[in-house]
């Protein structure tokens, strides 16, 4: 994500721009960066900065599909004109990871101030899609949870494009009421799903956490549970 903040506190233009790399260690910047503004067909963007003050659009979570087309997720504001109403889940769509096109949200639940970090996968014959949070972020009562102040909610659709709908009494797949459930990134190894949560200890600091194993209940619900692979760590390596 690139920002423009212009010099001035709470102001920013983000758009996304790309680095590409030989060998994974050293990368080099695009010559024709910013590559990806919001689409003003679907999303607030570059006619409207200054006067909005803040454009939008971070925390890219790309998606390969089985055809080869490469999906990407991304945090960004849809023309509503209220703040509640208009923080969505934007989508995107590629050949080539250099031209994208954009398409309407894939997730747009007109309910939380700001809903970001999202991800998606596909898990128990349906998809998935994951976004983070909080009271911080204007989104207050908005969690399935009434104990719940921040952390990472989920919502399902039939396709990975969309539309993506939360469950009308269960929302949260990790959360906290202190400043400790981060945000959450999964990946599938041996064919399962295990999340990571960052863990936030105003104590000890930010941390990664161990694995949690993700589940697909009947009813469409998704759980997060002690993986029994981590009863390994007392005994040999895990990898």
């Amino acid at each position: 994500t690139m920002r423009d903040v212009s010099g001035k506190p709470g102001c920013g233009f983000e758009r996304f721009g790309l680095l590409t790399s030989e060998d994974g260690i050293k990368f080099e910047r695009c010559k024709a960066n910013p590559l990806i503004e919001p689409d003003e067909k679907f999303y607030r963007g570059a006619s409207l900065y200054p006067a909005c003050k803040r454009i939008d659009c971070r925390d890219i979570c790309p998606l390969r599909l089985d055809d080869g087309t490469a999906l990407a997720y991304f945090a960004v504001r849809s023309k509503d004109e209220l703040l509640s109403d208009n923080s969505v889940i934007g989508l995107m769509r590629s050949k080539d990871l250099l031209h994208w096109e954009q398409l309407p949200p894939a997730f747009a639940p007109k309910r939380f101030g700001t809903v970001e970090v999202p991800e998606a996968f596909e898990l128990g014959g349906a998809w998935h899609l994951l976004g983070y949070t909080s009271n911080g972020h204007g989104s207050r009562g908005v969690f399935s949870d009434p104990c719940v102040a921040m952390g990472t909610v989920y919502a399902l659709a039939e396709s990975p494009y969309g539309p993506f709908q939360m469950l009308p009494d269960d929302n949260v797949l990790f959360g906290d009421n202190k400043a400790s459930a981060g945000s959450c990134r999964t990946v599938c190894w041996k064919g399962k799903r295990y999340a990571f949560i960052v863990e936030c200890d105003p104590l000890h600091g930010v941390s990664l956490s161990l694995p949690f194993l993700l589940s697909h209940l009947d009813g469409g619900r998704l759980r997060a549970k002690r993986s029994e692979a981590m009863d390994l760590l007392r005994k040999e390596h895990l990898l």
